[in-house]
């Protein structure tokens, strides 16, 4: 029946069997005086009307009631008559929930055991109260409307949950990697509270470790205008407010190229932070694809240190693509993830060619000259000044004399000059110039080793001088007065300590005793008694060993220091005993010290093309943003003619490409070019330069930068519980952990208010009221042609 009645009033919203009240309203109701009014009126009309009529009693009030209410139907209409549904809708308070997507998100969420620390991250622990089955967001939709937030430099909404419904499951989340380099929780909270105008805003919950790496601009007002809109800050906090302890490497260094069979260094910076006592650290070089331990070194991190460099020692096995992998096995550490770096080097098969010359058959010169013969690697050309005419001159390429022409000179690498005296008639004038644009301009490398009878002292005002990395000194003619009877132990300088030239031990790894074995061993080792001495090291050279005792005004005696001169090295042996170290040990640390010293001679002119260009970078480590400055020189003036730029093709460690970066020339009296590169992207990056003149024979440049990505989050990923906790008392919230998080929901208050939302159905248009109308006219019609009236 009811539905009859539904299609007789046309309600298309509402029912008559609904729960809520139903009334009937007149949407433009007359005044209560005009209803009187027309009330009498129409009884009047009425009346007076069928008074003349000629029906009487029970026929004649019938037909007035029908005309009264046909008439009333008429006022009814008038006033718009309309069924209400009265119902309220509820406007819900809104609860925004703020989470952390910082990169310190991926540290432990406290400090435990090891296994707890590997499994539940700060990031997880805050996913895993949140997206629980009885979590903080089950229990918000209860009574709220709640807004997931992420943030980290900025804030984004994730998702909204109605009040009431049902909470999906958040797999997303929960596999997410927070990545946000940067964490403003003050403005993630101005955001929320910008978006968030106009709508029931009850509180504001923070998921965080608190840890704010950037400068707080908008604290104070945050505060400000949350208080002022009675915004409670309620905060989850995360993490341990303990110093962090992590040990992490920063960056792995080596040489771009090396040989076969040659000492690589590889220098490791480990950044550590957190470690209040003295903690070992076992650092591994493993070959990256293989996992061959290449070599490995056990330090001790003194407490409150930051940086350090652990020096890793091996030798190269085999020509290749070496890419290296650096590992950290601390016994402490809260971060695992940053304990792995990689870094990559080309070895090479090469063949060295060395001119050895010598004025006398000394000691020096007989072991040198075999150790020479015996490497496989060299392909050698001896020359004796002091033989007899028929005197058969050593090596596997042997020679009577010093080159007089290029063509004779350029086949060579380096050339080691014993105790000579350039005065003599074994080189010319313009042998020397030869010799000069061998080294400055094609990379070649020179050698000097001390002796009683010239060297070096006979190099003075000499065109040899030049080409040396000491100051000659004018007082010392190569004897001393009183005959030296006490052996000396040369002492390696702090560069020397980490110099591959001097890994004389064959164990390279030294995981107990670092830098000090090979300290030991030289300690170990036959003394010398004779060396030359000497002012000190020229400007810019580098000494790898010094006197033990002897000084002159600079400091110690420096016996083997390392030079440059234009594109090539140079070197000074400041004795001629290191023979006697065969005594002791035969000819391994003998050997190994000379072929290094070649080896270390010949690098200019085997990997830096012709050596006539020089690359050179700023800097060898650099962060993402963080400009590095690539140089291309010509040692030779007479290089690079007119061209005003070059074109350097930067590519990744994998030599997939990258940009290309032009360098414009800096210089016009001589070519220098000049770029700087602003390396967007974290990872190797190798920039290859074919400089003017490159010509087939030639190999491009190379220089290799290791970029990183700024992490501000981990400098120092400890969570800071003391500005969660002043973020939550200005503004009257609470600090709970995440374990506690569940009764933070039932805590905070209902702000939602009832909002009528009435639903009217007209009914002065509808069926109804048409035949409400109708019925009555046509009763009377009836009843007055039943009745004979007209």
């Amino acid at each position: 029946m009811s539905r009859v009645f539904e299609w007789l009033l046309g309600l298309d919203r509402i029912r008559l069997d609904a729960a809520e009240p139903l009334t009937l309203r007149l949407l433009s109701p007359p005044a209560p005086w005009m209803l009187l009014a027309g009330a009498v009126l129409l009884l009047t009309i009425v009346g007076l009307a069928y008074a003349l009529e000629p029906v009487r009693g029970r026929t004649r009030a019938v037909l007035a009631a029908c005309r009264i209410s046909a008439a009333l139907v008429i006022m009814a209409i008038a006033s718009r008559p309309a069924l209400v549904l009265s119902r309220n809708l509820i406007d819900p308070s809104v609860v925004a929930v703020l989470l952390d997507d910082s990169t310190s998100m991926q540290a432990p969420n406290e400090s435990a055991s090891p296994q707890r620390r590997a499994d539940l991250s700060r990031w997880k622990a805050a996913v895993e109260a949140l997206a629980a089955d009885d979590g903080l967001l089950a229990r918000l939709t209860r009574r709220h409307r709640v807004e997931l937030w992420r943030f980290a430099e900025s804030a984004e909404l994730l998702a909204r949950f109605e009040r009431g419904a049902p909470i999906p499951p958040l797999d997303a989340l929960r596999t997410r990697q927070p990545d946000g380099r940067q964490t403003d929780v003050d403005a993630a909270v101005a955001t929320i509270l910008e978006r968030t105008r106009g709508a029931r805003l009850a509180t504001i919950v923070v998921v965080s470790d608190g840890r704010q790496t950037t400068l707080p601009s908008t604290d104070e007002v945050t505060l400000r205008i949350a208080s002022e809109r009675h915004v409670a800050l309620h905060v989850v906090s995360l993490g341990s407010a303990d110093p962090y302890r992590d040990v992490a490497i920063q960056s792995v260094a080596a040489d771009p190229d090396a040989f076969v069979g040659d000492v690589i260094s590889v220098s490791v910076r480990l950044a550590a932070r957190g470690i209040a006592a003295p903690t070992p650290v076992l650092v591994e070089l493993r070959h990256q694809s293989t996992g061959e331990l290449l070599a490995a070194r056990k330090v001790t991190l003194p407490a409150g240190i930051t940086e350090t460099d652990v020096e890793l020692f091996f030798k190269a096995p085999r020509a290749e693509a070496l890419a290296m992998q650096a590992v950290i096995v601390p016994d402490v550490d809260d971060e695992p993830r940053n304990n792995v770096a990689a870094a990559t080097i080309d070895v090479h098969d090469a063949t060295i060619r060395v001119l050895y010359v010598d004025a006398l058959p000394r000691f020096e010169y007989r072991y040198l000259k075999n150790a020479i013969l015996r490497e496989p690697s060299f392909k050698s050309s001896i020359l004796l000044l002091s033989a007899a005419r028929g005197f058969p001159q050593e090596g596997t390429h042997p020679v009577r004399r010093f080159p007089t022409s290029p063509e004779e000179l350029r086949p060579y690498d380096v050339i080691l000059l014993g105790d000579v005296d350039p005065r003599d008639d074994w080189i010319s004038p313009p042998q020397l110039r030869l010799l000069e644009e061998f080294v400055s301009v094609h990379g070649g490398g020179l050698g000097f080793i001390a002796g009683e009878h010239a060297m070096p002292f006979r190099l003075r005002r000499t065109p040899l001088e030049k080409f040396l990395p000491i100051r000659i000194d004018p007082l010392f003619f190569g004897r001393y007065e009183h005959p030296l009877t006490q052996a000396f132990h040369p002492r390696p300088t702090h560069a020397g300590r980490t110099h591959p030239l001097l890994r004389l031990d064959p164990d390279l790894s030294h995981e107990d005793r670092g830098d000090r074995a090979d300290a030991e061993l030289l300690a170990s080792l036959s003394g010398w008694y004779w060396y030359a001495q000497v002012a000190g090291p020229a400007p810019g050279a580098e000494v790898l060993l010094e006197h033990e005792s002897a000084a002159g005004a600079e400091g110690p005696i420096p016996l083997a220091v390392l030079g440059r001169y234009g594109a090539g090295r140079t070197y000074y042996h400041g004795t001629d005993d290191t023979w006697r170290w065969r005594r002791d040990r035969g000819e391994a640390a003998y050997d190994a010290y000379w072929v290094r010293v070649i080896r270390l001679l010949a690098r200019n002119r085997k990997f830096g093309a012709d050596s006539r260009w020089r690359l050179e970078v700023d800097r060898r480590d650099a962060l993402v943003g963080e400009p590095v400055h690539f140089r291309l020189t010509a040692v030779d003036p007479a290089l690079g003619g007119s061209v005003s730029r070059v074109i350097a093709q930067i590519a990744s460690a994998t030599g997939e490409p990258l940009d290309t970066l032009p360098l414009g020339r800096v210089a016009t009296e001589f070519a220098r070019f000049e770029a700087e590169y602003w390396p967007r992207e974290a990872g190797a990056i190798v920039a290859s330069v074919e400089p003017p003149d490159y010509s087939v024979r030639d190999r491009p440049l190379r220089a290799h930068v290791s970029v990183s990505a700024p992490d501000f989050e981990h400098r120092d990923p400890s969570a800071d519980h003391v500005r969660l906790q002043r973020l939550a008392h200005r503004t009257g919230g609470r600090i709970v952990t995440a374990d506690a998080c569940r009764e933070l929901a039932d805590q905070i208050p209902d702000q939602s208010v009832a909002v009528p939302n009435d639903i009217v159905e007209p009914l002065w248009d509808t069926r109804l009221a048409i035949f409400a109308f109708l019925i009555p006219l046509t009763i009377e019609w009836v009843l007055r042609r039943s009745k004979g009236l007209t």
